[in-house]
């Protein structure tokens, strides 16, 4: 059996604490003076005979409405479909991320971020909490796209306890879904990101054999042998041709394909050779980038520079080293050559010396920093505070200003065989367990189905059992030989005797 991870301490949520706590704008945190008066300007008053009406209006009874004007009354002239109007507009006003959308858009936005909400919710529980019926969506609140009347659930006690979570939850998530929608549409365009830097590799770095088009590639072979209680990688070594997958004398075997480009490096004293690597676009979904977010906090963008990202793998730190040089000489040539081209035809003489002066400080269009490298296995330090210090890897994030002046940011992960080995396949590296990890180390968990509202929910148990399934999936099922049964223990699927 895995380690039991130290048990985390309760976090006691409640609908209210979620939604003040991440400033929705309502219950606790909602002014209550300036309420008083728009309802008073709109000649709109609340008092206990409107319990009803607003009842009939919306399915359910908002105990807490009444205690933000309860000197307060209805005047009965007023229509049913206006005080419902008013109630509701005044309750979609506390949620600032619809104030984008325009008024004939509202609707449409709200079914939008309604159903990036419970996808989410969705795929968390498919990942890491399928047999646990107590946490599968109430009906009531996965149906609901309306703001205002997940509001109303929120706080009506005369619902169950799970519901008014669920519908406060809900509102958060729609909330954080529109922040990254938001922050998504002010960030450099990510795509052309991507395929700027793609383009260098293509017009610039790789190197295709005569008779070879653009695009075609070479799929090589890492072969790699792990050994221990951790199945660290003891050795690795990128190959053309595909060997027979077996156990071996060298302990347990993989054979991961790679898909290769090929280059001519130069090395200092100028000779010439051929070399193959990987080079992959990373990306964060918005599910990813949502987790990301409820770890540190809900503060959406900041964090996310790395959304630019590339992973390479590479023979030798040898290609590597030589590699890097070349890309900084034909990424720093690219602008140049932008900006010798812009100067040519530039005729204003303001924007001419702006020109001159970027060439004369080229090395300020290429800003690399954040840089880590533990190749060697010299102790990987992460942001995150589940990352491996066992992980070998060299990560850098890259700034780059382009000729014409647009700007990116991407964050480089270049590994050698044995240390994508690793981040494969070794126990408390890989990635399908740093992934599950950080989910439930992070208390993501926790405030999702926090144990106050999800009793039945035994959190720890669940982390154990999904750590098992991570290691299970990366050596297809050969479960036994990573956790070996205790003494005493039945092996899974064994009858107790």
């Amino acid at each position: 059996m895995p380690p039991i991870p130290p048990k985390k301490p309760q976090t006691e949520i409640t609908p209210r604490d979620l939604l003040a706590f991440n400033r929705l704008g309502t219950g606790s945190d909602i002014n209550t003076t300036e309420y008083r008066a728009h309802l008073r300007q709109t000649g709109v008053r609340v008092a206990n005979e409107s319990r009803e009406m607003i009842k009939n209006l919306t399915s359910f009874t908002p105990s807490e409405l009444h205690e933000l004007a309860p000197e307060a009354t209805f005047s009965r002239s007023t229509k049913a479909e206006r005080i419902r109007s008013r109630i509701r507009g005044q309750l979609i006003k506390n949620f600032s991320f619809f104030d984008k959308y325009k008024k004939d858009e509202k609707v449409a936005g709200m079914r939008e971020l309604s159903r990036d909400a419970d996808d989410y919710i969705k795929d968390i529980i498919e990942d890491y909490f399928q047999d646990e019926q107590a946490v599968k969506m109430n009906n009531e609140v996965e149906t609901c796209h309306d703001v205002a009347t997940l509001a109303l659930m929120a706080y009506n006690d005369e619902l169950s306890a799970k519901v008014k979570f669920e519908a406060a939850r809900k509102l958060l998530l729609m909330k954080f879904f529109g922040r990254i929608r938001d922050y998504s549409e002010k960030e450099v365009d990510h795509e052309e990101a991507l395929q700027y830097m793609m383009s260098i590799f293509n017009e610039r770095i790789i190197k295709l054999p005569e008779g070879a088009r653009q695009g075609d590639v070479f799929t090589k072979y890492l072969v790699s042998h792990h050994e221990g209680a951790d199945f660290k990688a003891s050795s690795a070594e990128i190959v053309g041709e595909k060997p027979t997958e077996a156990n071996s004398e060298h302990g347990l075997t993989r054979v991961t394909n790679l898909i290769c480009r090929r280059t001519i490096l130069e090395d200092k004293s100028g000779n010439e050779r051929e070399a193959f690597f990987s080079v992959e676009p990373r990306d964060k979904t918005s599910f990813s980038r949502m987790t990301k977010a409820l770890r540190y906090g809900g503060k959406i963008g900041q964090r996310d520079l790395d959304r630019n990202g590339l992973r390479l793998v590479f023979s030798n730190r040898a290609d590597w080293e030589d590699f890097f040089r070349m890309f900084k000489e034909e990424l720093k040539s690219e602008i140049e050559g932008g900006l010798k081209e812009q100067l040519e035809h530039e005729m204003n003489r303001k924007q001419r010396k702006i020109l001159e002066s970027r060439l004369r400080s080229l090395d300020q269009s290429i800003i690399i920093h954040s840089v880590k490298d533990s190749l060697d296995g010299g102790g990987f330090k992460g942001k995150s505070s589940v990352s491996s210090n066992d992980l070998r890897v060299h990560k850098f994030d890259l700034e780059v200003t382009r000729a014409d002046g647009k700007q990116h940011h991407y964050e480089f992960q270049v590994f050698l065989p044995d240390g994508y080995a690793d981040s494969k396949y070794r126990k408390r590296v890989s990635w399908d367990e740093y992934d599950a990890n950080r989910f439930f180390s992070g208390n993501v968990d926790e405030l999702l189905f926090p144990v106050k509202v999800y009793p039945q929910v035994d959190h720890d148990k669940i982390h154990a059992k999904v750590m098992k399934q991570a290691h299970r999936k990366v050596w297809n099922g050969n479960v036994d030989s990573i956790f070996p049964p205790k003494k005493g223990h039945q092996k899974e699927g064994e009858d107790q005797k």
